[in-house]
């Protein structure tokens, strides 16, 4: 099988949560010298945190992005739910994208992991999601999701609780795959990949071990127990590619290592 059009390479800041904060001219810089020309923020839209703060992180991070010729792929972003989250929409105006990912149940209002225990509150959080998508289309934005691995619980009525989320989804909310977290979920990624079809926009693409704990170090890509080469076959809608690490004692190494695979297999591209 021949591979799908490269898709660009980028990288989500969470993993470089410790080198300095998000927006950080070192860590930014560091990532451009790297051949990085594309990252993807987090945090966007915290209620937790003023608007006007968020506007002005927002503001500086544009400022140095522009000053390195970098760009952003994409946002993980709590999901807009009212006009209260107008706000998250000048974020992402700022940082000159249309692409929100919600990466966590615990961003929607009234859902967390514990919403993939039954089949009622797993339709609920797709509803909300819903709602929050129709809102993110009138402000021209995209709405995507991303897993972790909790969304394979097995619910009451013997389906998987993501295969109840992805039924009941507008199919206008695209999907960011994790390909490692659907592994330790004990899913092949590559299956999940050619279910979901053109839904799914971007990969996250990280490597590890099932005998890791959750903060121990992952690996780069082919060191561990997922098949990378084969999620990226069967997933050529992806228009991004982006690595994330969630623990490494040498991330840039090793985000070095997995970029130069990726785009030496000719699976991936800088830009």
């Amino acid at each position: 099988m021949n591979p799908p059009d490269p898709a660009r390479l980028s990288v989500q800041l969470w993993s470089l949560r410790n080198e300095g904060r998000q927006g950080a001219f070192e860590v930014l810089e560091r990532l451009a010298a790297l051949g990085f020309q594309f990252i993807e923020p987090y945090g966007i839209g915290n209620r937790s945190t003023a608007a006007e703060e968020r506007l002005k992180s927002a503001r500086d991070l544009q400022a140095v992005l522009e000053t390195l010729g970098l760009g952003v792929s994409g946002v993980h972003a709590t999901a807009p739910l009212d006009g209260k989250d107008a706000d998250t929409f000048r974020e992402l105006e700022l940082l000159k994208t249309d692409l929100c990912i919600v990466p966590s149940p615990n961003l929607v209002r009234n859902s967390s992991f514990e919403s993939f225990h039954k089949q009622q509150d797993t339709i609920a959080l797709a509803d909300s999601l819903n709602a929050a998508a129709a809102l993110c289309a009138r402000h021209g934005v995209t709405l995507g999701y991303h897993n972790h691995a909790a969304e394979w619980h097995e619910l009451e009525n013997g389906q998987l609780a993501y295969d109840v989320l992805i039924d009941h989804l507008d199919p206008a909310i695209k999907i960011e795959l994790d390909i490692y977290w659907a592994q330790i979920a004990g899913q092949s990624p590559a299956r999940v990949l050619e279910r979901l079809g053109d839904r799914v926009v971007a990969l996250h693409l990280k490597d590890g071990h099932h005998d890791v704990s959750p903060d121990q170090p992952q690996t780069p890509l082919g060191e561990g127990l997922v098949d990378y080469r084969a999620a990226v076959h069967a997933a050529p809608s992806a228009l991004w590619h982006i690595l994330e690490m969630d623990h490494s004692s040498r991330i840039y190494a090793d985000l070095e290592q997995s970029a130069a695979q990726l785009v030496g297999q000719g699976l991936s591209r800088w830009h």
